[in-house]
This record gives C-alpha cells, structure tokens and sequence, in this order.
C-alpha cells in the first residue's frame, strides 16, 4: 500500500493484510510440521503418552458436550454464549 498518510479504517485494512501475509509465510514455513501432526477429530485413538487438546471457539450456545471430540484439555476460544447472561453461562457450564 502507498506510504501516504490513510484513514483509520484503511490503517486498519493495510495491518489486516499485513497480518495475514505473515501467516501465510508462516504456513509454508510450518507446513512439514502440520503433516506430522494433521488436525485430528478425535476419531483415531491417541498414541500412548500424549496429550490431546481440544480446541473449540464461537459455539453460542450451539454445542453440546457430545459433539465435542474426546479429549484432555479442552481449550475455548471464547464466545460461547449469545447475550452474555447467566444463562448462556449455565449452558456452557453443563
């Protein structure tokens, strides 16, 4: 993008598209690594001593436990609910 001085929202734009240039490099960087350990479902079984993280994120109130792979540690990236009240905390809780 030009060096020319931009709005907030083109900022905005220009650090996104930075952003994701560095993660496609980081891709290709990582890619040998990603086909040694591919994303499991949880179908397969888990090789003796390790660990299996689940990683789940944006499920508002969506998700119930049994569509969630087995696992060790389960990791939520946030938004698990739709409004923030107690009740959607319930939900995710059961």
């Amino acid at each position: 993008l030009e060096s020319k001085a931009h709005s907030p929202c083109e900022n905005k734009i220009k650090n996104m598209v930075e952003s994701l240039s560095a993660l496609l490099s980081l891709e290709e960087e990582y890619k040998p690594a990603l086909e040694e350990f591919p994303i499991n479902d949880g179908s397969n079984p888990k090789p003796e001593n390790t660990i299996r993280f689940v990683c789940i994120s944006d499920t508002h109130c969506k998700v119930t436990a049994d569509m969630i792979p087995d696992g060790d540690v389960l990791l939520h990236g946030g938004d698990f609910g739709n409004i923030g009240n107690l009740r959607d905390t319930e939900l995710f809780i059961e």
